[in-house]
């Protein structure tokens, strides 16, 4: 290659920037500080005093998590009339729309179904509409 310093300069520049490297390797080595120990861990059998690591987020284990959530509370009079006369409400909409349905099959008139009640144009099926073509982009450099 056709380079814009002399061969033995680059050497030395080369050499300068791996020493850098390794010395900054070394330093962080030398200036870490001990591993800490969890709590419950012994200590080390070498007798360096280590910090115990204090957990912030912990959070201690309750009921609902080991047992799962807790029984809903007993429901009173009030929400059992309630909750029966919405339930009957519901079972007499249902007997009256299926009496309806029955009567108008019966009296030979069809239901009115929803393809019926659609207009024309809105009947016929639409073309898919074309899908663009991906674009292609260019590198930022």
């Amino acid at each position: 290659m056709n380079w814009s310093m002399p061969r033995p300069i680059l050497q030395i520049v080369a050499l300068a920037l791996g020493g850098a490297c390794l010395a900054s390797f070394a330093v962080g080595v030398v200036t870490a500080q001990p591993p800490a120990r969890l709590p419950g861990e012994k200590a080390s059998a070498s007798g360096a005093a280590t910090p115990v690591i204090e957990a912030q987020e912990a959070q201690p284990l309750v009921e609902e998590r080991i047992e799962g959530p807790p029984a809903p509370p007993p429901l009173t009079e009030e929400e059992r009339e309630r909750i029966e006369a919405e339930k009957a409400a519901k079972e007499e909409a249902a007997r009256a729309k299926a009496e309806a349905e029955q009567a108008a099959t019966a009296g030979g008139a069809q239901p009115p179904t929803e393809k019926a009640a659609e207009p024309a144009e809105k009947a016929q099926p639409k073309a898919p509409t074309p899908k663009p073509a991906p674009r292609i982009e260019e590198p930022p450099f």
